[in-house]
This record gives structure tokens, sequence and C-alpha cells, in this order.
């Protein structure tokens, strides 16, 4: 394990703009989402009878329906008699905004008082799901509005994602607000927000599960700052074992956050690649990383970026 570790202590205060950004995410997760790992559907819905049902009824909607290439070919590999496998798409199932919408207008085979009951809960499902502040702050196929666009930026699902966010927000601003103007660091975290979106956006067309997180718009200032000033030394915590000489600190290039973050992700991105995998989302990291090194190149061609500071 290594990331950048700047001298935080002694140069925080002078970063009003990571400070800022800071602010705004914490403040956001305390008023809309500090709750949110406390909510409970309390449906039956997510009972395994009834979510291998939800992902063999999914298999017959994907039959009779025109649905995209790639969620028919990965449904082919599936079998209605396994049922982890049903499991498994059944929860994917419940991230098809499509599929849910159509509950009602979909004709689907097996015992009729059953299928009642199971598309009742889908709807009370739906209903809670699209009431969450996570649904209406965040960024998906059917919310993509013009606010949704900068909240999802500033949005969390957990504390721990708050902070991992926010820890890597404070290492990497410190060290852009060094280099660059605020003007310019507020600019680079917005657009790798609106790049790290539209990605997540173009590779995601089958569900509507929204995604949040600063981590698009921090990829964009890790990759904006490693391309733009690659001649620098910058320190470096490194952690290998707990052993006497296997941590500490270290002065390599900003060339490494390349390697570490934005390849990582790349290579995770291509190995989760299967619609049936689910998490991180890769494609927001990798959208605003293209979005910094973009930005970086610009940086590189002197009529761009003027607000540069001059540091020892």
């Amino acid at each position: 394990m290594i990331f950048p570790f700047p001298d935080f202590i002694k140069y925080f205060k002078s970063s009003p703009m990571t400070i800022s950004l800071i602010l705004v995410n914490c403040v956001l997760f305390i008023s809309f989402f500090l709750d949110a790992e406390k909510t409970n559907y309390n449906s039956h819905l997510l009972d395994n009878e009834m979510i291998v049902f939800t992902g063999q009824k999914y298999m017959e909607y994907i039959e009779h329906q025109n649905v995209s290439s790639e969620l028919w070919s990965n449904s082919r590999q599936y079998s209605k008699d396994d049922g982890l496998q049903m499991r498994r798409f059944g929860a994917l199932a419940l991230k098809d905004h499509a599929f849910l919408s159509s509950i009602d207008e979909t004709e689907y085979s097996g015992d009729q008082i059953k299928l009642k009951y199971w598309k009742d809960l889908c709807k009370k499902f739906f209903q809670q799901y699209n009431s969450e502040n996570l649904t209406r702050l965040g960024l998906s196929t059917i919310q993509n509005h013009f606010n949704n666009w900068i909240s999802y930026q500033f949005s969390h699902a957990n504390l721990y994602h708050l902070l991992s966010n926010m820890i890597f927000l404070m290492l990497v601003g410190i060290l852009l607000e060094r280099m660059f103007s605020v003007y310019t660091v507020a600019l680079v975290y917005i657009l790798g927000g609106v790049v790290g979106g539209w990605f997540y956006l173009s590779q995601q067309t089958d569900t509507f599960v929204p995604v949040v997180g600063a981590s698009g718009s921090i990829s964009a200032l890790m990759m904006f700052y490693a391309l733009s000033e690659t001649k620098k030394r910058i320190r470096y915590f490194y952690f290998l074992s707990p052993f006497q000489g296997h941590y500490g600190m270290i002065y390599l290039s900003p060339l490494l956050m390349v390697l570490t973050f934005f390849v990582s992700d790349l290579g995770d991105w291509v190995g989760s690649s299967d619609m049936m995998s689910e998490g991180v989302a890769y494609t927001a990291h990798i959208g605003g990383g293209l979005l910094g090194m973009a930005m970086a190149m610009l940086y590189k061609a002197p009529l761009f970026f003027a607000g540069r500071k001059t540091t020892t």
C-alpha cells in the first residue's frame, strides 16, 4: 500500500478550497445521509425464496422484452434451476428500472396468487427506493437532471465512504493548492465529477442504481496533479508490513499515482466488467481520471492555467 502523504498539518490552513469542499461533503452527509445505513426496507422480497423467484421472473422478462444485447447474452449463462445464480440474478433485477416499472404490464407464468403477492412486494420496494435521498441526489439513468450532476459529487452512501474520500481529497487537495489557484482546484473537481458521471452512465444503461461520491472528482484531481508536475518529487507513505523498515515515508514522482490509482481502477473495471459484478463505480473513477489527464495536457500549453503559484 502506498499513497501521497504531504505535510497536511503544515499546509492544511492554506488550502481554503480543499477545506470548503470537505465541509460541503460533510454537511451534506450529516443533513441527508447520516441515517442511510439504518434504512430497513423490511420487505419479504429480499427473503431467499422471493429473491430467487425474482431472478426467475427476470429471466422471463429478458426472454420476452427488447433488452440490451449485453443483458441478453449474459442471461444465457445462467439457469433458472440454480438457486445461487437466480439469487444473484434477482438482486440484479431489483436494480433494473425498466423491469420494476413494468411489473404490472408484463405477463408472467406460474401461480397467479404468488405472482400477485410478488408484484405487490416489487411495487412497494420500488416506491421506497425512489423516495431515498441517495436516489434523489445521486446520478442515474432516471435521475440525471442538472442538479444531480453536481449533488452526486458531494453525496456519500455511508460514513466509511465519506471518510475514505475526504482523506484522499485532503491529501491531493493540499498538493494542488500549493501549486494552483483555488479556482483551478474547484474547476477540476467539478468537471472531473461531471465526466466521471457521464462515463458511469454510458456503461450502466440497464440499471437505475445511482452513483454517489467524490471519487470521480478526486481521481481527476490526482491525475491532473500527477501529469502536470511530473518532474517533482512528493512524499508518499508506504506500508508493506508492521515490521521495522517495511513502512515509512519515501519521496517519489507524482506519476506513481497514475499506476497505483488510475491503472489499478482500469484493471479492476476490466476484471469486473461482467454485469453480475457490482460494487465500486470504477467507471466514474476512470472518467474523472481521464478528465484530469486532459486538463493536465492543457496546463502544459502556456496559455492555460495562468493562476499557477510559485512555491519553494
